[in-house]
């Protein structure tokens, strides 16, 4: 586990699903009022994985902190949960190691000039099977398909932002 290891990045130690889940359910839609902010907050905090995690986030500083915004949407409350979680750790950066987050990368990428993506290929075989394992896919034609959708979006990623962009 390479790129999990870094000693200077802060990864989640399970996959969490922020993007996938959370940006399904709320887009990008602002979120203005104390009561979405707070109801928010604290579905993350119930989320089963959340519970898993060594680090022990603050919740209630993190709502602090994102009451404090002006403008503020999913995608916002993510990235202050990944900078808590990094702070924890006394690691300057922040990571995220998710199946299928590369399908987010474009909104991410063009958002934040700073972020870089590293997009891990994997032998199909392999990903299946892991895939398989976690109750994830049990089509290997399906997965088949969003295999190779994401080796072409990596390619189309890599030559739209070049040096933010690593295909390994």
């Amino acid at each position: 586990d390479i790129i999990g290891s870094h000693p200077e990045v802060s990864f989640f130690e399970h996959d969490m699903d922020l993007h996938r889940f959370y940006l399904a359910r709320f887009n990008q839609d602002p979120i203005e009022t104390p009561e979405e902010r707070t109801n928010i907050i604290r579905l993350i905090a119930q989320n089963e994985k959340m519970h898993l995690l060594k680090a022990d986030i603050d919740f209630d500083e993190l709502l602090k902190e994102i009451m404090g915004k002006v403008e503020l949407d999913i995608v916002e409350i993510i990235i202050n949960l990944l900078k808590s979680h990094a702070a924890y750790y006394s690691r300057p950066i922040w990571g995220l190691k998710e199946p299928l987050l590369e399908f987010y990368a474009p909104l991410l990428l063009k958002r934040y000039s700073n972020i870089r993506f590293v997009h891990m290929i994997r032998d199909p075989r392999d990903a299946y099977a892991s895939a398989r394992r976690l109750k994830w896919w049990n089509n290997f034609p399906d997965f088949l398909a969003s295999w190779k959708e994401s080796i072409e979006l990596a390619k189309v990623l890599k030559d739209e932002f070049r040096q933010r962009v690593f295909i390994v």
